[in-house]
């Protein structure tokens, strides 16, 4: 269950990271008057990225985490 509890957490708070980095990019975009097409795909698919690698970093982290015996 902890396992199950930091897939969870990593999806959402890369989620977040995700959401935040791609307005970020698409302030400066329109800030600059940058139009082209591939930030628009980047943009779009920052949240659901960064929920993958927030998944993956927090499973890594928590696995270290246990083995170095300073998890629970």
């Amino acid at each position: 269950m902890r396992t199950v509890g930091i897939v969870v957490l990593g999806l959402f708070a890369g989620w977040i990271a995700g959401f935040l980095v791609g307005e970020l990019l698409a302030r400066t975009a329109q800030v600059t008057g940058y139009q082209g097409g591939p930030l628009v795909v980047v943009v779009g698919l920052a949240p659901q990225v960064g929920s993958l690698l927030g998944v993956v970093v927090a499973v890594l982290v928590d696995s270290r985490r246990r083995r170095d015996g300073s998890g629970r």
